[in-house]
């Protein structure tokens, strides 16, 4: 049986310190203590195409 999921999202401009952010709340590690799945993503993604379009 599954449960559902919870999408969240760290929006804002560049250069003001969403991966720094996120990385001092470790938020997939403590997720991943509880026993929870946690995927960190970033948009564009860090293939040749989405740096081209960064």
């Amino acid at each position: 049986m599954t449960r559902p999921g919870v999408f969240v999202t760290l929006d804002g401009p560049g250069g003001v310190g969403k991966s720094t952010l996120t990385g001092a709340l470790a938020l997939a590690v403590a997720l991943a203590d509880l026993g929870l799945t946690a995927y960190e993503m970033r948009e564009p993604t860090d293939t040749p195409l989405g740096n081209l379009a960064r």
